[in-house]
């Protein structure tokens, strides 16, 4: 059986996406999404506990984060967890995890303004369909073969 690393997660971006283009001239975004767990302690106390997961989207999928994604809104992203590692000053190897995001779905009513930005709302009137985007699908070329 082969091994499998895939992803599904909600929340919320905790701010807008930071957008870069890499020294390779791919371009990628940076965020973080807020998830919250609502759980019930063994006294039977309600806790919640929040995760902020980093997650990264690159070409196409970085404009669309870039031109449709703000802070507060609920996202639902797919991908795999990436490991980073590299040494530290002092020599010790030192890692983190992060989402690489291969589809993003807008959650988030369109009626809802979290930001209350005029281009987020010029967006949405030019939007007729859910905002769901996933690069795998986009295919620009024309090489169906009937």
């Amino acid at each position: 059986m082969s091994d499998l690393n895939y992803v599904i997660l909600i929340g919320r971006l905790t701010a807008d996406p930071v957008y870069k283009v890499a020294q390779t001239g791919n371009s990628f975004c940076t965020f973080s999404l807020a998830n919250n767990r609502k759980y019930k302690k063994q006294s039977g106390e309600l806790a919640e506990e929040t995760s902020f997961i980093n997650c990264i989207t690159w070409g196409k999928l970085s404009d669309f984060a870039r031109n449709y994604l703000k802070k507060g809104m609920q996202i639902a992203v797919e991908g795999r967890i990436r490991q980073n590692t590299w040494q530290n000053e002092e020599g010790k190897t030192q890692s983190n995890f992060n989402i690489v995001v291969n589809n993003i779905q807008i959650l988030t009513p369109r009626s809802s303004s979290t930001s209350g930005s005029s281009e987020q709302a010029e967006a949405s009137k030019i939007q007729e369909e859910p905002i769901d985007y996933n690069p795998i699908l986009d295919d620009t070329e024309d090489d169906i073969p009937f």
